[in-house]
């Protein structure tokens, strides 16, 4: 049981991740580059 929810909640913050990392990039196109930059 408890398993299954950590892994739905895993499964979930994947997605808020790659949605949050989304739309930033849609808004800041540029902090794309910098990151690449300062690493």
């Amino acid at each position: 049981m408890l398993e299954k929810l950590q892994a739905q909640i895993n499964q979930l913050w994947t997605v808020i991740g790659t949605k949050m990392r989304y739309i930033r990039n849609r808004l800041f196109p540029q902090d794309e580059s910098d990151t690449e930059r300062t690493e």
